[in-house]
């Protein structure tokens, strides 16, 4: 017995050693599930059915609920607790580990911004034609159809809502004598618009994409050579993988009295209450203080609310704040902020 018992236990190390980049975790009903290290309530739920992943809304570890992204141990038991109503958040993506995972994410997503960008889309067309006081009925769908070569109108909402065409060019297209002239509210310029105090000259900067910085934000630059300086926030996450290169901070402002007005892209997050209209509601106020939205992407779906998040062209950190004091005012909007990346 004490040998058979030191062979089980030699085994055991064995296996170990050769599964060190795994972990071993257990169903309530006691059954092993082997997931790479690092691995979360995400990479779980999808290990044990991929509509388990699809519907579930939180996790017990071990009798206790924590958050989906919280990284699973070596000997934990996990619960998934799902609903039918519920579907996959685009911040999964971030913290699933396994390939399996993150290509049935990507799959999802592709599959759901189609019918994203047609609700979008939608509403972009129909709401330009009413500010043009142009009708918009199924004579024009059919018009539109034929002149652009689509089958479905639905098609035609898709192309506006992911950008790849425009309500202008529909309405130039639909009405030949259409004459639109822009109103120029800023001064475009291609490189650089944006000037910086602290900067030698000569030196060429960037906007970080990771915090999206507006002029109005405190800033800090980091140098690297070849490339230049690369501006973030002073609260941006990144900015903790250079702490031990202090060599390359740079103590960077805006140079508010050279700047000339330029356009910035920002992003709120939003939550409204799923009525007729709200959505329709909260792109009008947005517009009305001379904001312009750039994209959008329905980031959760419920019977009783909807989470969007909206990319907008604004003038600076100032303008945003605007925007999003009087979204507030809104009864439409539960909730929102303002997202940096």
């Amino acid at each position: 017995m004490n040998s058979s018992a030191s062979q089980d236990e030699l085994i055991q190390n064995s296996k170990l050693k050769v599964f060190q980049n795994d972990i071993f975790v257990f169903t309530p009903k006691g059954d092993l599930i082997e997931l790479p290290k690092n691995a979360t309530s995400i990479d779980f739920a999808y290990a044990i059915h991929s509509q388990i992943g699809d519907k579930c809304v939180a996790a017990k570890i071990n009798d206790k609920l924590q958050p989906l992204k919280t990284v699973l141990k070596n000997g934990d038991q996990i619960e998934i607790i799902t609903s039918e109503s519920s579907q996959p958040s685009p911040l999964w993506q971030r913290f699933a580990v396994t390939t399996k995972v993150k290509s049935q994410l990507r799959r999802f997503f592709r599959f759901k911004k189609k019918e994203e960008h047609i609700i979008f889309g939608r509403e972009i067309l129909i709401n330009y034609f009413q500010k043009e006081n142009y009708e918009f009925n199924k004579n024009i769908e059919k018009k539109i159809l034929e002149d652009f070569n689509y089958k479905t109108i639905e098609d035609v909402y898709a192309l506006i809502g992911s950008g790849e065409i425009t309500a202008l060019s529909i309405i130039k297209k639909i009405y030949p004598e259409y004459n639109y002239i822009p109103v120029s509210k800023f001064n475009e310029t291609t490189q650089n618009p944006i000037k910086l105090k602290g900067l030698t000259a000569g030196m060429s900067y960037h906007l970080a994409g990771c915090c999206s910085p507006l002029n109005g934000d405190s800033i800090v630059g980091i140098v690297t050579a070849g490339i230049g300086v690369a501006v973030h926030t002073l609260d941006c996450d990144t900015l903790s993988s250079y702490q031990d290169a202090p060599d390359r901070w740079l103590n960077i402002s805006w140079d508010n009295q050279n700047n000339l007005e330029t356009v910035s892209n920002s992003r709120i997050i939003v939550v409204l209450f799923n009525k007729p209209g709200s959505l329709g509601k909260v792109t009008t106020v947005i517009a009305k203080n001379n904001g312009n939205i750039s994209n959008i992407l329905f980031s959760v779906r419920k019977s009783d609310f909807f989470e969007i998040i909206i990319d907008i062209e604004v003038r600076d950190a100032n303008h945003l704040q605007n925007i999003i004091a009087a979204l507030r005012m809104e009864k439409e909007v539960s909730s929102l902020e303002r997202l940096k990346g």
